[in-house]
């Protein structure tokens, strides 16, 4: 069994309604255990959350479209399942077995870091919220 490990609620702010990436501070490898998103300001809306494990799938600051990456080409990189947030709504999830391992860095230099790609449903400026309970991997031999 691995080591606990908290990404404390970190605020995310979207100004439209496309597609915007931002990078969360992690252990470089590990197991998700718990998941928790909702928005905290702004008028209600939807949005759609995706967890990558490579920087090209979500560089932050980005979009898809503008990263020049497809739908296809990110699918590798996927940490989890496409989420739904419905307007108002909040999602937790918990006792959850997403493992990941970053793919940018090696065992010598790891890159401790996912990438969250947020799609809110409507315009206008918002702020989410996410925090996270990791289960940090054992080192091996």
């Amino acid at each position: 069994m691995g080591t606990p490990w908290t990404l404390k609620p970190v605020i995310l702010v979207t100004e439209d309604d496309q597609e915007t990436c931002f990078a969360l501070r992690v252990p470089h490898r590990g197991i998700i255990r718990t998941i928790r998103f909702r928005q905290i300001s702004g008028a209600d809306a939807a949005c759609e959350v995706d967890l990558y494990n490579k920087e090209d799938a979500c560089p932050p600051g980005s979009s898809m479209s503008s990263s020049g990456q497809t739908e296809g080409d990110r699918a590798m990189y996927k940490v989890i399942d496409t989420m739904t947030l419905a307007s108002g709504g909040s999602i937790e999830l918990f006792n959850q077995n997403y493992q990941y391992r970053n793919q940018d860095g090696t065992y010598s230099v790891p890159v401790r870091r996912l990438y969250l790609a947020l799609t809110p449903g409507t315009t206008g400026t918002k702020e989410w919220e996410i925090s996270l309970d990791i289960e940090m991997a054992p080192l091996t031999s």
